[in-house]
């Protein structure tokens, strides 16, 4: 889960945040796509979704694919 979503949980000790073997500290990178009919493109927030995914991606590539 995103961090926001649970700090305050996490600082009261509802949550604890568990260290998996494996896991990179700084989170998983999980593929993601943006799939829409080109008869109807997305609006304004689907278009700033899209654009923030390809700006986070183009940051943490480390396996040599592009971003379309």
């Amino acid at each position: 889960m995103p961090l926001h979503a649970v700090d305050k949980d996490l600082a009261e000790e509802r949550l604890a945040e568990l260290a998996v073997q494996g896991l990179p500290l700084d989170g998983a990178q999980l593929p993601m796509w943006a799939i829409y009919r080109s008869a109807a493109p997305p609006g304004p927030a689907g278009r700033w979704m899209i654009d923030r995914l390809k700006q986070c991606a183009s940051t943490r590539r480390t396996d040599g694919l592009t971003v379309r």
